[in-house]
């Protein structure tokens, strides 16, 4: 009778402890999570404003030109070249050279041999790595943006976009060696009064060489703007 009495004793212990604290076998599924953003707000992109020193991925340069967001614009290369338009006389664009730099050098680079007969454009091309083609010789009217930067004066037909930083001067020779420091602060080669070698043709045996001290094109007399004279070349960028 007692080991009777003992057993029931010790089942009821036993049975009592399994019914003691959280029983979480008896949920098995776990409550929902957090609802997550249905519309979550973009990381902001970076915004620059002339004379930044823009750096992503292999480009590396000085911001020339930026539109109203300062997402977008044009980079001037750091450093430039001397050298000859072409040493050919060929008609390249057939009297209609583009805006558009970028256009102008791929018909350059669709000739034959151009690698050898155009130095200047196979300088800009050879900035480029990894079969980008980032950086280009601009053309007639996009040299009026490094104009604009170098001097932050504005030119006649360019279109919107800004043309001064609110910190730089508004004294011409000032504002030069403004835009020319940042240039500089990077190891890179000033900007000159200079003329400039752009992609665009003028004809078989002559080409648009534009003018860095008035901000125009230098067309007269002829003899100055044959395409085997050697002037200096740009590269520019749009990001």
């Amino acid at each position: 009778m007692k080991r009777i009495l003992f057993f029931l004793m010790a089942f009821a212990v036993a049975a009592g402890m399994t019914s003691c604290g959280d029983d979480k076998s008896t949920d098995p599924t776990p409550g929902p999570g957090p609802t997550p953003d249905p519309d979550p707000d973009p990381t902001p992109e970076e915004t620059y404003a002339i004379g930044d020193y823009y750096e992503k991925g292999f480009v590396k340069g000085i911001v020339i030109r930026v539109d109203e967001t300062g997402q977008h614009g044009y980079v001037l290369a750091l450093d430039e070249t001397t050298d000859v338009w072409s040493y050919l006389d060929e008609n390249v664009m057939e009297g209609f050279p583009d805006p558009n730099g970028m256009l102008n050098c791929k018909r350059i680079y669709s000739r034959s041999g151009w690698q050898d007969n155009y130095p200047g454009f196979r300088w800009a091309y050879d900035m480029n790595v990894m079969g980008l083609e980032n950086w280009y010789i601009p053309s007639h009217f996009e040299y009026n943006y490094i104009y604009e930067a170098y001097t932050g004066q504005s030119v006649s037909g360019s279109d919107e976009g800004e043309l001064r930083a609110t910190e730089a001067p508004t004294d011409v020779e000032e504002h030069k060696a403004w835009f020319n420091a940042f240039i500089t602060a990077k190891g890179g080669t000033p900007l000159s009064d200079n003329l400039y070698w752009t992609s665009a043709e003028l004809g078989p045996s002559i080409a648009y060489v534009y003018d860095l001290s008035i901000g125009d094109f230098h067309l007269d007399p002829q003899a100055d703007i044959k395409k085997t004279l050697s002037y200096r070349f740009r590269a520019i960028c749009k990001f």
